[in-house]
This record gives C-alpha cells, sequence and structure tokens, in this order.
C-alpha cells in the first residue's frame, strides 16, 4: 500500500507535529511519500537526521503555506502518473493541508483520504480565546460564549466580529466541515478531542470514521544509558514556552520552597530546554532563582531525549483554557516522549485536563494550577524521597500505534472492495 502524504511539518525539521507524523510512519509497514516544507517557521531552528526506509521526502523550498499546498497538490498529480496511491493523508496543522486533500479527491475522486487533526482546526482553544473570547466588543455585547456554543448564529453578528476574525473562523470551520464530509478515515490523538470535535451537533453524524490513535514514542531512539545529575534532583522541560503556559506557579513554588527550605531548593536542578518566551527569564530574575533553574536553547530531537532520559522528572506545561470542561483538550506529542523516556513527569495542569488523565494513569504527579503551597510540598517530598523509574506504557508506543493504524487503513480498503472486516473502535 502506498499513501501520498501531505505534512507542513517533518523531519529533518524539528517540530512537534512532524516528529509525531515520522514515529507513526516509521513503524507503518506501508509506503509513505511526504510532501512537507522546509520552512524554519514554528519549528525549534535544529534540524534532526532521522530517516527511515519507508518514507519518501519531497520538500518544498517555502515560508508561504499556500505556495506549499500548491506545490502538494502539483506532487500528488505528477507521482500519481506512474504511481498508485491508496490513500492520500493531510496533517493538520496548518489547518490548510485539507485543500491537498480536497485537491486529490477532485483528482481521483476513488482515492481514499486520511485527515489527520493533531489540533482541533475549528475551534481551537487557542484561537477562540484569542478571537471570541477576549474579544473586548464581543465581551461587552456578552455574546462571545453564545457564537461559540450556537454556530448557525454565526451570520448575525457580522455587525458586531471584526470582519478578519469573522473571516478567519469562518474558514476554518469551512475547512474542518469538508475533512469531514470528504475524509474516509479522520485521526484525533485522544478520546478528549474526539470528543471535544463531536460536541457540535451537525459533526455527530461522523463519529463512526472518527478514530483515536495517539501520539507515540520511539523507544529506539532514546540512549541506553542515563547520565544523572550528580548531588541534585534534575527536573527537565523540553519543548516549546509562550505566555499561555508560562509556569508561574511552579516557579512561585520554587521560591517559597527556597525561602523556607533553602538546603532543600539547593539540591533541586531545574532546566528548561527550547524555545522560551522572553518573560520566562524575566520571571526566574524576579523570583531569584538563577542557581535553580536554567534555560538553555533549542536541541536537536535526539539531543532532546537524552535529556529527558538523564533527568529525575520531566515537567509538562498545559496551558489552561477557562471555557473549556478541565481546562485543557490537548495530548501534546512531547508527553508521550516523556512516557518513552521511563522518567516520572511532573504535570502542571488542571486536574480535570487531558494530560493530567494521561500522567496521573501513568505513575506521574499532578501540580495542579494554583495550588503553590502544593506545588511546593510536592518538590520537598521529591528532593527527600526520589521516584522509581516509570515503566513505558506500551499503549504509547510507536510500533503499537502503528500497528493499530495500519489495520485501519487495511479495513478501509476492505470495505471500499466489500470485505467484511473486524470492527474497531
Amino acid at each position: 500500500m502506498r499513501i501520498f502524504t501531505a505534512s507542513w511539518f517533518f523531519p529533518p525539521a524539528t517540530s512537534a507535529e512532524g516528529l509525531a507524523a515520522y514515529k507513526l510512519l516509521k513503524h507503518s509497514s506501508y509506503t509513505y511519500d511526504v510532501c512537507c516544507s522546509r520552512s524554519r517557521l514554528w519549528g525549534y531552528a535544529q534540524e534532526s537526521d532521522l530517516k527511515a526506509e519507508n518514507i519518501h521526502v519531497y520538500p518544498v523550498d517555502t515560508d508561504q503555506i499556500d505556495v506549499w499546498v500548491r506545490a502538494c497538490i502539483r506532487l500528488f498529480q505528477k507521482l500519481g502518473q506512474t504511481r498508485h496511491y491508496d490513500y492520500v493523508m493531510t496533517r493538520s496543522m496548518p489547518p490548510e493541508s485539507i485543500l491537498v486533500g480536497i485537491a486529490a479527491k477532485k483528482m481521483r475522486p476513488d482515492i481514499r483520504w486520511i485527515a489527520s487533526m493533531g489540533d482541533p482546526v475549528f475551534r481551537n482553544p487557542y484561537e477562540m480565546e484569542a478571537y471570541v473570547y477576549e474579544d473586548p466588543l464581543l465581551k461587552k455585547l456578552h455574546v462571545n460564549q453564545f457564537f461559540v456554543k450556537h454556530l448557525k448564529a454565526a451570520g448575525y453578528l457580522l455587525g458586531c466580529l471584526p470582519v478578519k476574525k469573522y473571516r478567519l473562523l469562518r474558514q476554518l470551520y469551512d475547512l474542518e466541515q469538508a475533512a469531514l464530509r470528504q475524509a474516509e478515515l479522520l485521526v484525533v490523538p485522544s478520546r478528549r478531542q474526539r470528543d471535544y470535535l463531536l460536541e457540535m451537533k451537525q459533526n455527530r453524524k461522523y463519529k463512526q470514521k472518527c478514530k483515536v490513535v495517539p501520539h507515540s514514542y520511539d523507544d529506539s531512539l532514546y540512549p541506553g544509558q542515563k547520565k544523572r545529575c550528580e548531588g541534585r534532583v534534575c527536573i527537565t522541560y523540553v519543548g516549546y514556552l509562550d505566555r499561555k503556559r508560562m509556569p508561574v506557579e511552579f516557579l512561585q513554588a520554587l521560591a517559597h520552597l527556597k525561602k523556607i527550605h533553602p538546603s532543600a531548593a539547593g539540591r533541586l536542578f531545574v532546566q528548561f530546554v527550547g524555545n522560551l518566551d522572553a518573560g520566562l527569564r524575566d520571571a526566574v530574575n524576579a523570583f531569584f532563582l538563577d542557581g535553580i533553574v536554567k534555560l538553555r536553547e533549542p536541541v536537536s530531537y535526539l539531543e532532546s531525549l537524552k535529556l529527558m532520559k538523564d533527568a529525575d522528572y520531566l515537567l509538562h506545561i498545559d496551558a489552561a483554557f477557562s471555557f473549556v470542561k478541565g481546562g485543557s483538550i490537548f495530548f501534546a506529542s512531547k508527553l508521550a516522549d516523556y512516557l518513552g523516556s521511563q522518567n516520572k513527569v511532573l504535570a502542571l495542569t488542571e486536574k480535570g485536563s487531558e494530560a493530567a488523565r494521561i500522567v496521573l494513569q501513568n505513575g506521574g504527579v499532578l501540580l495542579e494550577r494554583g495550588n503553590v503551597l502544593g506545588i511546593s510540598e510536592t518538590l520537598m517530598e521529591l528532593v527527600d524521597h526520589r521516584m522509581e523509574h516509570a515503566v513505558r506504557p506500551l499503549q504509547y508506543s510507536s510500533a503499537q500505534t502503528a500497528q493499530y493504524f495500519d489495520r485501519l487503513l487495511k479495513d478501509g480498503l476492505c470495505q471500499k472492495k466489500g470485505i467484511q472486516t473486524w470492527k474497531n473502535g
């Protein structure tokens, strides 16, 4: 089976979405032609030399998404003259990858389409907060929540919603609906995100073709030996950190611990590695934590796995959204890498979030947002009693998720040919 894949993010560029795609495809038994971008936008400004025999990469040198979309469509048309594609797969983000799937279906109505949505396309909490919940005019008119819950009312808001914002949200809505209608398989990384997608009544009729294929870790990529931080307990955060995910409570807890138990705080070493908001350095300095906290530049993916392996604990930080039940629906792909490192995960998030569920189910620790004293007490316990290594959860191994993904694709082709196969959830 051969699959044409439109994925803006893909190695050698280092980005969360691209790495998630790579780990899944690498362990699949099928062949993939991947059209990606060689853009350095939104990535970690580092390249990762990751290859696989079953993956053929066709990079496009552009920072413009519309240019990349057109290049994907041309490549699909060109390669399709000599290669038979059973599926076309589109990876969102960005949402515009869906345009490649729409074009492929027009050129070849018989081809099956996999629409992979790592994040929600429409109603992404980040965009809903920026464009709806935090819009000062909508707040004043008390219609922001009405807009989110009653999408048919969108047309009545043209007089109060800024035109640019309305157009963007409408475009995202149309893209998501096109994928829901035309794709034979919709892939999301968690049940929570699937439920969020199906909250909208008009989406519920697509429930049967919406499948959960979780983010995964590749155990073959971690170093074999662990190098411990001598004399100190090492807590490591790896990834992108913006103002929405600023670890304020965590830093406050460290400062509190330093004040009441300076010797215990001195036995902690915390490092943040990656694309970090400048405000983090300001916060570290404001709390006088420069002897405990270190900020580091982005590293390659393989180097990040080494840092995860060498740590005693790994820090996960969730963005919290007041209008989302549990604070967050997201299952970050980095969290799967954390689980594969065999180290305990500390999740700075709300109790009802998807990340909290995953971390607690796998023996990690919840650092509940807003509970500074509780976080400080937990840090004290970590200094006094180091936790044992965690066991790698098999349900998040890339070999297992790829096997399930392959069965979904095989099942889809059998259904197309009228062959009865097993049913999956």
